[in-house]
């Protein structure tokens, strides 16, 4: 148990406080230039980072303040897809705009390249966490209206966001691809076998660390197996909190997990309560005894835009405060 590794970060966006509420909203509206805009939102992006550096993470996520959605940032700046209509997100009072896509994506704007070199030059020595949808995510949640098979559909996605990923091959990086669609056993039918496929063009080039996140419930048995035989990945982030503890540990022991490290997000994002240290460390500590688990990267259940701004600087918090309780209970034990 000495030689246990902890990591930890938020695992993506965080909600907009009222001051960045008024920007977006006044932007789309003609109210305000570009270039107030930029400077106001980057003055809001530097006090999420700021405040999980002062709270020792050493992983860094820059908060997507600006992002309507998952899928929207990438849609708006790529050829061959435009948004529609909004659709509930999952179970969530949450919503995005459909991608629709009528031809193969291509990138005629990168959304992370320009922003990891701002994050790099300011947080020199931190890795940055960057999130991207993952192309199964992406297909599944999408309209196709090319006229082709959605297994064509799911390459071209992967290729585009591949050429985004090749763009940041620069300082410290952490790849992070969020796959919520294979907690459904429909979407994921529809991919099945497929995984690895859209993986290896994905990745093809990337040198930086990699994950996955599946979140809002347990991934079906056979997405998850795909995953871990996939084989390339630094670790795969599990929902702890929207998961039972008894299906979790039949996954991780059956399927075993990726470079004997995992990811758990162990602080629910979706609502004001405070989580139960206790119910955590127990569930560390058994998996730890019961697999060749030798790390695990701690996260929020998901990403942190759900709540108010106030109580998502509290999950913050909250995490950054467990791990180092861990890392004096159970590490060090």
């Amino acid at each position: 148990m000495g030689t246990l590794k902890l990591e930890y970060s938020v695992l993506g966006g965080f909600p907009r406080n009222r001051r960045v509420r008024h920007l977006v909203r006044d932007h789309e509206n003609g109210l305000i230039d570009d270039l107030t805009y930029h400077r106001v939102l980057r003055e809001e992006t530097m006090a999420v980072l700021s405040a999980q550096e002062a709270l020792g993470y050493k992983v860094l996520v820059d908060g997507m303040l600006d992002w309507h959605d998952i899928f929207r940032p990438f849609v708006n700046s790529w050829r061959g897809v435009y948004p529609s209509g909004l659709l509930r997100y999952f179970d969530n009072n949450f919503f995005y705009r459909i991608p629709v896509f009528h031809e193969a994506p291509e990138p005629m704007n990168y959304v992370w390249s320009n922003r990891i070199v701002w994050l790099d030059e300011r947080f020199p020595g931190k890795t940055i966490k960057i999130v991207v949808p993952g192309p199964v995510t992406f297909t599944a949640l999408s309209h196709n209206r090319t006229g082709k098979p959605d297994k064509w559909l799911l390459e071209k996605i992967s290729y585009a966001l591949n050429k985004e990923l090749k763009q940041l091959n620069k300082g410290e990086i952490l790849v992070q691809v969020d796959e919520p669609a294979l907690i459904d056993i429909d979407f994921y039918s529809a991919f099945k076998g497929l995984i690895g496929e859209a993986y290896d063009v994905l990745f093809e080039g990337v040198s930086a660390r990699k994950s996955v996140a599946i979140y809002f419930g347990c991934p079906v048995e056979e997405a998850y197996r795909e995953l871990v035989d996939y084989g390339e990945l630094d670790f795969i982030v599990l929902d702890m909190v929207n998961c039972s503890k008894d299906r979790l540990f039949h996954l991780v022991s059956e399927q075993g997990v990726t470079s004997s490290t995992i990811g758990l997000g162990v602080i629910e994002s979706r609502d004001l309560f405070t989580d139960s240290y206790e119910s955590i460390r127990d569930t560390v500590w058994k998996l730890a005894e019961a697999t060749n688990i030798e790390a695990f990267h701690l996260t929020t259940s998901t990403w942190l835009d759900l709540i108010p701004y106030e109580y998502a600087l509290l999950k913050t918090r909250l995490l950054s405060d467990y791990v180092t309780r861990l890392e004096r209970e159970v590490v060090t034990s």
